[in-house]
């Protein structure tokens, strides 16, 4: 709506104004506003206004509901609703990822209450129907979902609730939900930070602890498509270089070295799990105030490549390229612009690969206890294993993708695995570790 005013607040206080200024959209700061209420990285606080021609600001963007959502919204609402951009940041817009929100100028923050039983959720026998209803049934309250790659239709959904964020699939995509709960195990293994995870019952629906918060307040967020000044659907379109070069820009020397750690290892582990959704939006800074900005928590990590139907490459280029055997090239990465030594990138590969091998025994297990999982299972665990070879700095040729893998984990075709119990059932059995 031109003309229109979008009132911005950082936590609880009000620290500018956005307007739908015809053909641009403008951002205000109030005056008064302390620097470390800044709204983004890109955008610090100034008297100056921000003006933006290329639509809305990156930054209010990256947060808007896709697919599924969207598609929920506009039927709720019916053909004559406002779904645009501005739109979208209007309804969606008081309660984001994050600590800004968003609402119509002189318009109450207090948002309704989010009522979601989620230990009902895991527990039922049908997890992702129960979720997709609760997600169609409260979208007008106030939550506002993301959906970080639409790989079908209506693939995945997500749902924000004040502690947790809930993810499923569809059956197009088996076990994508136990696919992204082990891709998170490994990651946890190899040392990087990753938030407490729950798996439901039937495997379909994963909850993963909000990583925007901390000591129960929340805490800016901002991915590396805004900090690209791109828009959401430009999201593969970027580097590995790239990401680095931000990370640098935005991230103060004191913090540099030792997030920069981080992030080699979330990079490489994104080549050794071969996760082809590895693009801007699945890498994000957390801070409080610009001078301690730091590479946020893992999430949104998944072997894509275990799916046939999915692009089996990278997300991002390196080198101009995307493919998988790229160990030597990002060992070059990390020397030329991450300044680490030979001694950390040493360490960052053996932690991959000794965290690969820590967690395929579970899993096998979980492709014992979950049916539909089990040729996932099969076709992770090679991926798995070509991606230990892929990022180390010698390798030239990919494993030839036999069968040993399948079984050393009782994978192969011969075997006739039986459901196994529930695993809440029981608290001390064998998936108690479920919870992390």
């Amino acid at each position: 709506m031109k003309g229109a005013v979008l009132d911005v607040y950082v936590l609880d206080t009000l620290v500018g104004h956005l307007v739908d200024d015809f053909d641009q959209y403008v951002f205000t700061y109030l005056h008064g506003v302390p620097e470390d209420y800044l709204v983004s990285l890109t955008m610090p606080v100034r008297a100056e206004s921000y003006v933006w021609k290329r639509g809305l600001f990156p930054f209010f963007m990256q947060n808007l509901p896709e697919g599924f959502q969207k598609q929920v919204i506009r039927e709720r609402l019916g053909p004559h609703a406002d779904v645009s951009d501005w739109g979208m940041l209007a309804l969606t817009g008081r309660m984001p990822i994050g600590r800004v929100r968003v609402v119509p100028a002189g318009m109450p923050l207090s948002t309704n209450d989010v009522h979601l039983d989620m230990s009902a959720v895991l527990a039922s026998e049908d997890s992702q129907s129960v979720l997709l209803k609760h997600l169609n049934d409260g979208v007008l309250e106030g939550i506002s979902g993301v959906m970080p790659k639409a790989m079908h239709e209506t693939d995945k959904a997500t749902l924000w609730t004040d502690d947790y964020i809930l993810k499923t699939g569809t059956e197009d995509i088996p076990g994508l939900a136990i696919n992204e709960y082990l891709c998170l195990e490994v990651a946890r293994n190899a040392g990087l930070d990753v938030p407490k995870t729950v798996l439901s019952e039937d495997g379909k629906v994963l909850a993963v602890a909000r990583f925007d918060r901390r000591d129960g307040q929340p805490v800016a967020v901002e991915d590396f498509c805004s900090l690209s000044a791109l828009d959401p659907v430009h999201k593969y379109k970027g580097s590995i270089e790239e990401i680095t070069h931000l990370h640098t820009a935005y991230v103060s020397a004191r913090n540099r070295q030792r997030s920069a750690r981080q992030l080699y290892r979330l990079m490489l582990l994104n080549y050794a799990l071969h996760n082809g959704d590895a693009h801007l939006k699945n890498y994000a800074l957390v801070y409080t105030h610009p001078d301690d900005a730091v590479l946020a928590p893992v999430y949104d990590l998944v072997t894509t490549s275990a799916y046939p139907a999915m692009d089996d490459m990278p997300a991002l280029t390196l080198q101009g390229r995307k493919v998988w055997w790229a160990g030597k090239q990002m060992r070059l990465l990390a020397s030329n612009r991450m300044t680490l030594t030979a001694a950390e990138k040493d360490e960052a590969q053996a932690a991959i690969i000794a965290a690969i091998d820590a967690t395929l025994p579970l899993l096998g297990e979980m492709a014992e206890r979950y049916p539909y999982f089990r040729e996932t299972a099969k076709r992770m665990a090679i991926e798995w294993e070509s991606g230990k070879l892929d990022i180390q700095e010698n390798a030239r040729k990919r494993l030839q993708k036999d069968k040993t893998i399948l079984e050393k984990l009782k994978l192969s075709d011969e075997a006739n695995p039986k459901k196994a119990p529930r695993s809440y059932a029981n608290p001390a059995g064998g998936f108690s570790h479920k919870e992390r």
